[in-house]
């Protein structure tokens, strides 16, 4: 079919909004909520100083185009019956899955989901974020960023303010990314031909470019030409990364031997960690401000850097390591390496690790069995024992050992997990927003901090900074409470709907949850 071409005059946005509007399937197109609400101002922020839509007489189109225009009347009839008859259908066959990120903030009696502005129709492979910017990539390989971007980490192109709602990267949109991570003010995304791009800030040459020079636009690692990587992550300031001969490579800036590399705290290009213990297949790595762990497919852990508070689970007695060998629990040394084993009273047998995730003073590792394991700091009750006392061996978190936990996170202060049955746990210390039942004499200054609660994301200022921290509070959860269950009805599931969670990512104030679903777009939105 031949189409009236749009204007050039037209800017990038309303091309793309255009294109959203006129999707074939009806259920792929965007609410006239999403319109409103996301789209037009989108538009609307981008027009800059152009002039807009210049009219051109029906005379300066091609006679093809005119003769789409002028068509007889029965075939207009005809499509627009054809259309009315799609539109209203019964969907058959396959469901479509797609993906909804939410933003859940549950602070006392108070949780509220908000779904974040990205496109309804899309499938999430992978979310990344460091706190302060965020990252999407989708199942075809476009990546969503948006936050922070006062060091280009963003993609952009340019040095930006707060970015309040995703955008695509075009820089990247020529290559099909497949995972990305988020340091402080630098990102790194991976392709599936294992070339890996990075952005941002380079002052602790996070960036593995062999400078310290900071990039506004997405760059490939020279140094990385000939390495097909799978697997990446990255600390505050520092990448690991793995290829599929199951070499490890590190770069940037990390004490305490966070690097793999021995005493050596900086990197600024991509540098080989040699060791004996990379002889099984490495499938997650996991990184915080001053350590990295690597999960084998084995259920082994290797653990390199600080471990104060025992975090890493390596004894209390050995403060920093360079890749030490484990499974998680009680210890013994053989050959100058610490290998840990599991102490009895947890199981008789050994049990393969099958999640893991670090913070700079703690780490929560998921076992065989859906149990969860917590070691390190228990300040902020982030051990799940009921407590806040020192406890310098890792221990079992009974309060959920009745779930079969899927998926372990834990921030500085508090662990969340979710288990098979599509239920959110969290325990630890959270901030949040109190109830407005509470504290009554902060009532008015708490009605403005709801008014701009959607915007909690959305501002990086030092005035704004001051104001959420006179108004969040923060809640002391010692025993693991769920703060959130999704499910789908028997009978939805037998028509082939259904709800799931897919992923967590805990942040100061709230929660990032990753949803997959078949249910279809709402169609009817005014």
């Amino acid at each position: 079919a031949q189409y009236i071409p749009l204007p050039s005059s037209y800017s990038e946005g309303l091309k793309s909004l255009i294109s959203q509007l006129l999707k074939v399937e009806p259920n792929q197109r965007p609410s006239a909520t999403e319109v409103l609400q996301y789209w037009i101002p989108l538009v609307y922020r981008n027009l800059g100083k152009n002039k807009g839509y210049e009219f051109k007489p029906i005379d300066s189109f091609s006679e093809s185009c005119r003769s789409v225009l002028f068509a007889d009347t029965s075939t207009k009839d005809f499509l627009n019956k054809q259309y009315m008859e799609a539109s209203t259908a019964t969907i058959s066959g396959p469901r479509i899955e797609r993906s909804v990120l939410y933003q859940l903030s549950a602070f006392g009696s108070n949780t509220i989901l908000n779904p974040l502005q990205l496109p309804s129709n899309i499938k999430i492979h992978c979310v990344a974020t460091n706190g302060s910017h965020f990252l999407v990539v989708t199942a075809g390989g476009q990546v969503y960023s948006w936050g922070e971007g006062s060091s280009g980490q963003l993609g952009y192109g340019n040095i930006g303010l707060w970015k309040h709602y995703p955008t695509c990267i075009d820089s990247l949109k020529k290559y099909k990314i497949i995972s990305a991570c988020a340091g402080e003010g630098f990102s790194v995304f991976l392709s599936d031909l294992g070339v890996v791009f990075t952005v941002g800030d380079n002052s602790k040459c996070s960036l593995g470019h062999n400078d310290v020079k900071n990039y506004l636009n997405c760059w490939p690692i020279d140094r990385l030409n000939d390495v097909n990587i799978i697997l990446i992550a990255c600390g505050t300031h520092h990448v690991v990364a793995v290829s599929r001969e199951n070499n490890v490579f590190s770069w940037g800036t990390c004490k305490y031997g966070g690097l793999g590399l021995g005493k050596q705290i900086c990197s600024s290009f991509p540098t080989r960690i040699h060791s004996p213990l990379f002889g099984t297949k490495i499938i997650k790595i996991a990184c915080a401000q001053n350590c990295t762990l690597l999960l084998l497919e084995n259920g082994e852990v290797l653990a390199s850097g600080r471990n104060n508070d025992n975090k890493l689970g390596l004894g209390e007695n050995v403060l920093q390591s360079m890749f030490f060998v484990g499974n998680v629990c009680s210890f013994e040394c053989s050959s100058g390496l610490t290998t840990v084993v599991f102490q009895k009273h947890i199981t008789d047998i050994d049990r393969k690790v099958l999640d893991i995730s670090v913070s700079s003073n703690h780490s929560i590792f998921l076992i065989e069995g859906g149990y969860v394991l917590t070691t390190g700091k228990n300040n902020y009750g982030q051990r799940g024992l009921g407590h806040c006392n020192v406890i310098s061996v890792p221990t079992l978190v009974t309060g959920i050992k009745d779930k079969y936990i899927k998926r372990v996170q834990c921030s500085l202060t508090y662990c969340v997990v979710f288990s098979d049955d599509n239920v959110i746990t969290l325990w630890g210390t959270r901030t949040g927003l109190p109830d407005k039942s509470e504290d009554s004499s902060r009532n008015d200054t708490r009605k403005g901090s709801e008014k701009g609660n959607g915007f909690e994301l959305g501002n990086s200022t030092a005035a704004f900074t001051n104001f959420l921290a006179s108004v969040y509070k923060s809640e002391l959860v010692l025993d693991p409470i769920d703060i959130l269950a999704v499910f789908s009805s028997e009978e939805q599931i037998a028509k082939g709907y259904y709800i799931k969670i897919a992923d967590i990512f805990p942040l100061h104030h709230s929660i990032l949850v990753l949803v997959d679903t078949t249910t279809p777009l709402a169609t009817n939105n005014v």
